[in-house]
């Protein structure tokens, strides 16, 4: 896991109202374990992409990136790079507004 990636675990844990799901982008389920362990987990699922492709399917330009999506399946908004309590306030002010 890249440092930007582990640095970002603590803001994912402010995110309230929405179930989040974790895509292990080309990591091993073992990598995985680890940082779930020392980090503990902000994701309802976690879901290896170990080839990439859920990642390409998404058009994931990078890690980290976050797309939240809808219960319709329509992505709503996308961030890349870190999460940080700005971006965490802007999902919590969208979800509370639902």
């Amino acid at each position: 896991w890249c440092a930007v990636c582990k640095n970002e675990f603590p803001t994912l844990h402010q995110i309230r109202n929405i179930p989040l799901i974790g895509v292990a982008y080309k990591d091993s389920r073992a990598d995985v374990d680890l940082i779930i362990q020392e980090k503990g987990s902000p994701f309802k699922h976690l879901v290896l992409d170990q080839d990439g492709l859920i990642g390409i399917d998404f058009g994931v330009r990078g890690t980290p990136e976050t797309i939240l999506i809808d219960a319709n399946g329509a992505v709503i908004a996308r961030w890349q790079g870190a999460m940080g309590y700005k971006e965490i306030e802007s999902i919590n002010a969208m979800t509370e507004a639902r």
